[in-house]
């Protein structure tokens, strides 16, 4: 679903903000009909039938033991996401008062090639423990240990893999967004420089 949110993303700032040149506008535009194309997405998903979860009229209904448990799970990822989203806040203002809309456009786009980048990556980690829990509870080290090796070859490779496309054809990548040498050449400069922290 994040997938399919971030390409048409994607897709829809370079639309709105290069060839209809609506600025920020469009780049909210762009992020709206990304969030409905996911929910459109999900809600084929799970209407379907082809799902393994159900979802009824009656799963519609508050449940204090249901959303003290949510809350309890939740927690650390909404403070995650809510901080994500107060810095993102932050960086456009003063993007929007040092800088133009350009350099807004360029931070999106930044942004989601990055998002490109690692969401191999955080599937692999949200494969990685369901599996170390269930080996855990099984008491079977040795699967831990040959899980643990295997998510972090993985996830290494693909850094890598990323880190060198990135580091030494950044114009290229870039280039598949826009065909603007104005903003070509910033937008690779700042990408090489995030590139630095992938095989990290």
């Amino acid at each position: 679903t994040m997938f399919i949110s971030a390409i048409i993303n994607i897709g829809l700032d370079y639309f709105f903000i290069i060839n209809q040149e609506w600025g920020i506008r469009g780049a909210a535009w762009a992020t709206n009909f990304a969030q409905v194309g996911a929910m459109t997405y999900l809600i084929w998903v799970y209407g379907s039938g082809k799902s393994i979860i159900k979802i009824k009229p009656r799963h519609f209904f508050i449940s204090k033991t249901a959303i003290s448990r949510i809350v309890g799970i939740g927690s650390s990822t909404f403070a995650r996401q809510s901080s994500f989203s107060f810095l993102t806040i932050i960086v456009n203002h003063a993007l929007l008062y040092y800088g133009t809309t350009l350099d807004v456009a360029t931070y999106g786009i930044l942004g989601k090639i990055i998002l490109f980048i690692v969401f191999p990556i955080f599937g692999i980690s949200q494969g990685f423990m369901p599996i170390v829990s269930f080996n855990l509870g099984a008491q079977k080290p040795s699967r831990i240990k040959k899980t643990f090796d295997i998510s972090v070859l993985y996830s290494t490779g693909i850094s890598l893999f990323f880190f060198i496309l990135i580091f030494f054809f950044p114009e290229s990548v870039v280039s598949l967004f826009t065909n603007e040498t104005a903003f070509i050449a910033p937008t690779a400069q700042a990408l090489k420089i995030i590139s630095l922290m992938l095989p990290l």
